[in-house]
């Protein structure tokens, strides 16, 4: 099972008593502001059991928490995703509101991307987001990703974005390995 550790976070992939984290993300209208009624739970269930087929690959859900005390921050996700016929493996993010505007999610992409890259050796890595999500188009700009594109996701407009293994690794001055 993959565990990551940045200065400040925790990220492992969610346990199955932790439903309840996952629950508290997707049904926060804050959080999940582009739904108009809550997630039910046969949504929250099948992100739980994506998570723990995706986990062995180094994949999946990643609970994130605050490693001064243990607290349940948030999460951080990496995995397939189809856009434009193409499969690709997307980078995404959920915060508590409370933990919005402190770098927690920077900083537990920028993990992850790493481990995706460096890892797994991923050959790209991608992100999507409403274009009127600022929070987090700042995090794909701050993590690296380039923009794209507009694409059709989820039957709306996003904004697109992604990274080669290639440009990873160039621009963090270590060679490629492939």
């Amino acid at each position: 099972m993959t565990e990551l550790e940045t200065e400040r976070l925790a990220l492992r992939p969610y346990r199955s008593e932790e439903r309840r984290f996952v629950a508290t993300l997707m049904r926060n209208p804050e959080v999940f502001f582009w739904r108009d009624q809550p997630v039910p739970d046969e949504v929250i269930d099948a992100v739980m059991a994506r998570s723990a087929r995706l986990a062995p690959l180094g994949l999946g859900w990643f609970a994130v928490f605050l490693r001064d005390g243990g607290a349940f921050i948030g999460n951080v996700i990496l995995q397939p995703i189809q856009v434009d016929d193409a499969e690709d493996v997307e980078i995404g993010w959920h915060l508590l509101p409370r933990k919005w505007g402190q770098g927690y999610a920077t900083e537990a992409a920028g993990a992850l991307l790493d481990h995706g890259m460096r890892t797994l050796g991923l050959g790209r890595v991608v992100a999507v987001a409403l274009p009127t999500n600022e929070r987090s188009l700042r995090v794909i700009r701050r993590i690296g990703l380039p923009y794209i594109g507009e694409r059709l996701h989820a039957g709306l407009p996003h904004a697109f974005f992604g990274l080669t293994n290639e440009q990873y690794m160039t621009a963090r001055g270590a060679a490629a390995t492939n």
